[in-house]
């Protein structure tokens, strides 16, 4: 009983760190949508692998193509130094293949998985199209039939991208990425699965 307070103590506070977290950014961007820098929309591709403890007897798992649509908002804290974040919508699906046993069906299945995430990134300009960014990430899992462990937690990310400037308002980027869903887990498990997220996004951007 002891072990199951302290856990349902531990769920209880990354969720609250993962709403602290979309609180700040949500106020950050009403208290200073006057001074607003950049916003704009992407759309992406997404591949990747589940990241879980190897066990004997265990199901293979691949992770397909999905997609991933979000709004981006970035703001500069210097010249060089921006905070970029975004709300964004991730769909793909898994196969899972079970571990041969004689007489056993074999056969594979796929399940759905959708997040809502919500990075918090920096992002650092190396030259007037290139730039770095990375940080953490608030993941909430919101598939309907779940197979894998919940994502919901804190996750991070990083990547590179370019941009290029259409007009004096209107600029496209291209942004290869990284991020790791559920590094911090709101549910416990001993052998938990884990979204390795890669993509590519196109980003559409308007300035100010």
């Amino acid at each position: 009983m002891l072990a199951w307070s302290h856990f349902k103590m531990a769920r209880k506070e990354i969720m609250k760190r993962s709403f602290t977290l979309i609180y700040f950014v949500v106020g950050l961007i009403n208290v200073s949508f006057a001074q607003l820098n950049s916003y704009g929309i992407s759309i992406g591709a997404a591949n990747g692998m589940i990241v879980k403890q190897a066990l004997d007897g265990g199901p293979s798992y691949d992770l397909n193509t999905g997609i991933t649509l979000g709004f981006q908002y970035c703001r500069e804290i210097s010249e060089k130094l921006h905070l970029m974040t975004s709300v964004n919508w991730y769909k793909n699906t898994v196969t899972v293949t079970p571990e041969f046993y004689p007489n056993m069906d074999m056969s594979p299945e796929n399940y759905d998985i959708q997040l809502i995430y919500v990075p918090v990134f920096i992002k650092i300009d190396l030259s007037r199209y290139l730039f770095l960014f990375g940080g953490p990430i608030a993941d909430f899992d919101i598939t309907n039939e779940r197979y894998l462990t919940s994502q919901s937690g804190m996750g991070a990310g990083l990547g590179i991208g370019s941009e290029f400037p259409i007009s004096e308002k209107f600029a496209i980027q291209f942004t290869p990425y990284l991020s790791l869903h559920g590094i911090v887990l709101g549910d416990h498990e001993d052998y938990p699965e884990r979204v390795f997220d890669t993509g590519l996004k196109l980003n559409l951007i308007l300035t100010k």
